[in-house]
């Protein structure tokens, strides 16, 4: 990591439900065999993925509480993205005063861009099931990257059957169109 780079560290304070990977189980062993869904996920997403990615985790330990017991909590690392989001580019488009085929027109391709980089994720297993304005992050508005990985779940992962989430998401079994359609439909709030 370049000492100059400035970077955003993310705190979980629920309880994390994913195993850990075999691989870092001994590293962890003290306290814990479980992670947040995001930071696994973002794990082997690295950067030129299309997504936010991971540059570091770590475990924050807490002064023992009344208990006498130390309490923990989960960490990660990111780049900071200065640009914000999609919701932050929208606001600056809104200032130029440009029709929306103009503004369709110029960032488009970007879009298009933007979906390729859910063949990383749908490939990785995973479903981001959260996609909105806020969870594109704008490194440059030629480029935007998926981020807020804090839903993400495999495909295959028993809520996409139920019926919350059919009927929540317009009885779409598949979570890799859903996301995409997600997406879309930012992309559409984002032209507005």
């Amino acid at each position: 990591m370049d000492k100059n780079e400035v970077v955003v560290i993310k705190a979980f304070t629920t309880i994390p439900r994913n195993r850990l990977l075999e691989s870092l189980c001994l590293s962890f062993t003290l306290f814990t065999s479980t992670w947040p869904a995001e930071t696994e996920a973002t794990y082997p997403l690295t950067n030129g993925t299309g997504c936010v990615y991971l540059r570091d985790y770590f475990i924050l330990q807490q002064p023992p509480t009344i208990s006498n017991r130390p309490t923990w909590s989960w960490a990660m690392v990111t780049p900071f993205i200065v640009s914000g989001s999609l919701l932050d580019l929208a606001a600056k488009v809104a200032s130029k005063h440009k029709t929306t085929d103009e503004v369709d027109h110029v960032f488009r391709p970007v879009f298009g861009q933007f979906l390729s980089y859910f063949n990383a994720l749908h490939v990785a297993g995973l479903c981001h099931n959260n996609i909105t304005p806020s969870s594109i992050f704008v490194t440059s508005p030629s480029q935007w990257l998926i981020g807020d990985l804090g839903n993400v779940r495999h495909i295959s992962h028993d809520w996409h059957t139920t019926q919350d989430w059919k009927g929540r998401y317009l009885k779409k079994s598949d979570c890799t169109s859903r996301d995409v359609l997600r997406a879309m439909k930012s992309y559409l709030y984002f032209l507005k």
